[in-house]
């Protein structure tokens, strides 16, 4: 039986979420789009298990947490981390994700909405 605080959690540390900031703000900072260019990510917090059920995560292959984004990096962004294969593998696992997050040469993998203060993120 998969914990998802002995299992899930592992893979979404203190150091994968500092990974995932400083490469978020890079693929910001490659875009070709010039407002995008000015966002920066200053933290992304470690997901909370008591809001999110084991059983939810198996269905949705998403985790749920937040961040501070935009021109100051300053605003509070909902943030839906959504897995691939390799990434929901590798997460069941209990292993880092580190691996998992696309080029920050490309956008691709990542959906802004600045009007709701929300972002999505697709994994590998």
């Amino acid at each position: 039986m998969i914990n998802f605080d002995e299992t899930i959690r592992k893979s979404f540390s203190v150091d994968f979420c500092q990974r995932l900031e400083y490469h978020l703000s890079r693929a910001f900072r490659n875009s070709g789009n010039n407002e995008f260019r000015q966002i920066w990510c200053d933290g992304i917090e470690v997901p909370d298990a008591v809001n999110q059920s084991l059983e939810n995560f198996l269905e949705t292959k998403e985790i749920v947490t937040g961040a501070w984004l935009g021109m100051t990096g300053q605003d509070k962004y909902s943030v839906f981390i959504k897995l691939g294969d390799k990434s929901l593998e590798t997460c069941l696992k209990g292993l880092s994700l580190n691996n998992c997050i696309p080029s920050d040469e490309s956008r691709d993998w990542v959906q802004l909405n600045i009007e709701n203060k929300s972002i999505v993120l697709q994994l590998i």
